[in-house]
């Protein structure tokens, strides 16, 4: 593990956030944390990155420009060209990360205790099928009405007392690594049902779902691509905190048809089914 400071100058409104992993084999991890730090450097950019033979997870932040640059160097490099980059704006001028460069090569590109062993889907696994923040609120909805869905969240419990889909269940973990035993207590929950599995971005459903696979007992497994963090970017540009609502802006007056009533109702306030707000990055 490396850490260093970068400099906090020319920081401010044209800076981001970006988030994102990659399940990928990175055959030696240690030349991966060089060449990583060498962009962070270069690129005056500060965060957090973990590199390891599975791939990479990072939080970084800088100015808009370099980050850009980061992401064509990322994508330019063959081995992580295709990530799903998720994008959030800093709260106010501060660097959010302190300016501090924090690297680290390890076992996992993020923690599952017992789930470790389990391959995602990217690496050959039999992880869960990725649905569309559309297609994952089609699954809560179903939970909502039905017996034969369930939706579970899976982050820890200090991040789902903030926000969390209606009607989802909490396990009330204190770290990702319960999950299992958890599920191991309540087989119920999941037996015979359509699972739908979510978290903060996405990268622990990827186990996760490959973990409730291998237990045989759910009719379908699903999780939500890009996490609470896409599924906010697609339902709640305009949200309530808490309401859980948005307004669909999608078309302007002038794209609108003066003759067709039914318009009207499509821009009406629909149900984003998240009520709260993400426990990271999340600006509303």
């Amino acid at each position: 593990m490396e850490a260093t400071s970068a400099s906090s100058s020319e920081r401010g409104r044209d800076s981001t956030i970006i988030l994102f992993y990659k399940y990928v084999l990175v055959p030696e991890p240690e030349n991966q944390r060089k060449w990583q730090m060498e962009k962070l450097d270069r690129l005056n950019l500060t965060g957090r990155l973990r590199v390891s033979e599975e791939g990479i997870n990072g939080s970084l932040y800088g100015k808009k420009e370099n980050v850009e640059q980061y992401k064509k160097e990322m994508e330019e490099s063959g081995t992580f060209s295709g990530i799903d980059w998720k994008h959030s704006a800093p709260t106010g001028d501060e660097d959010p990360f302190d300016g501090m460069q924090r690297i680290r090569v390890s076992r996992e590109i993020t923690g599952t205790g017992p789930m470790a062993e389990f391959k995602p889907t990217a690496l050959g696994g039999q992880g869960g099928t990725h649905l569309t923040p559309k297609e994952f609120a089609k699954v809560v909805k179903k939970s909502l009405e039905s017996d034969e869905y369930v939706v579970i969240d899976t982050r820890n419990h200090y991040e789902t007392v903030v926000g969390k889909f209606r009607g989802a269940v909490d396990p009330k973990l204190r770290s990702f690594a319960q999950f299992p035993h958890w599920l191991e207590a309540n087989y119920d929950k999941i037996k015979g049902k359509k699972v739908g599995l979510y978290c903060t971005g996405g990268i622990r459903c990827e186990k996760a779902s490959a973990y409730v696979k291998s237990l045989g007992l759910a009719n379908e497994v699903y999780q939500l691509k890009g996490g609470i963090h896409s599924y906010l970017e697609e339902f709640s540009p305009n949200a309530g905190r808490d309401k859980g609502v948005y307004v669909d802006y999608a078309k302007t007056e002038e794209e609108k048809d003066p003759e067709n009533k039914n318009q009207e109702e499509e821009a009406e306030v629909k149900e984003c089914l998240y009520d709260g707000i993400n426990f990271q990055f999340d600006n509303r």
